[in-house]
């Protein structure tokens, strides 16, 4: 009689401890790091978050103060951070800057972004990964060419694979020396990001591991290289970023 009473004391303080954990709420912040950047870090952190999500836009990259944007990455912070994502927006250095591909390129930036992980290193343990989106597929593959001991690994979403010495092929030269995941629509009409150029860069890459997630379905009701179109996974976003907690969690 007193075993079962204290068994079923455990299971409840089990299940209490349980429901503590799922309802854990991720706490806002906005960091300052002056060699990031002028503009605020938008980020979101938890005790029980799982790995650390660097949030690199495309487009003209992120300067908007208040953190902003119809891009993919950012309409869908929200459910990275319910799958116990810690997750920073990678900010352009001012207002005024604008994220071309030569600025993506560049050594400036690069040292801007590892300044923010070696700063997300110190705040917890949590492996970092990159997850570029567009244009900021052109900053992830960069970085891993450079610093790839320094994260777990770099998702590609809907990435540049057709812009010259700026797409993501010329920029790894047939190896990255980290995980690679690449998450690309197969009907995306965006000129300079083929879904076919993704495969083809996917089964040539020489890494840590790699994969492919291919995604199909979904709307195009916008431009052809905007948020809302096969580019920007209209239609299916949970499903793209799915795939992209389940690798994380994989890779582990």
């Amino acid at each position: 009689m007193m075993n079962d009473r204290i068994t079923t004391l455990r299971l409840i303080t089990l299940l209490t401890m349980t429901c503590l954990s799922s309802t854990a709420v991720s706490e806002q912040k906005e960091l300052l790091i002056e060699n990031v950047s002028n503009l605020p870090i938008h980020a979101s952190e938890s005790s029980i978050a799982r790995a650390n999500i660097v949030a690199i836009i495309g487009g003209k990259g992120m300067k908007n103060p208040s953190g902003a944007s119809k891009n993919y990455l950012i309409t869908q912070k929200e459910y990275f951070i319910s799958q116990g994502i810690n997750y920073y927006i990678f900010p352009n250095r001012s207002t005024e800057e604008k994220a071309t591909y030569e600025l993506r390129a560049s050594s400036g930036r690069l040292e801007k972004i590892h300044n923010l992980v070696k700063e997300i290193s110190k705040r917890n343990s949590l492996p970092i990964y990159l997850v570029g989106f567009s244009r900021g597929s052109v900053d992830a593959t960069h970085f891993a060419k450079k610093y790839p001991n320094s994260i777990e690994g770099i998702i590609l979403m809907s990435g540049v694979y057709k812009r010259g010495v700026f797409s993501v092929q010329k920029i790894a030269q047939k190896v990255l020396e980290t995980n690679v995941l690449v998450v690309h629509h197969k009907q995306d009409n965006c000129k300079v990001t083929p879904y076919k150029k993704a495969n083809d860069f996917t089964k040539s890459l020489q890494a840590k591991t790699k994969k492919i997630v291919t995604i199909d379905g979904g709307l195009s009701t916008g431009r052809e290289c905007g948020p809302l179109n096969h580019h920007g996974f209209e239609g299916v976003e949970k499903e793209a970023a799915d795939a992209v907690t389940s690798w994380i969690i994989n890779t582990q």
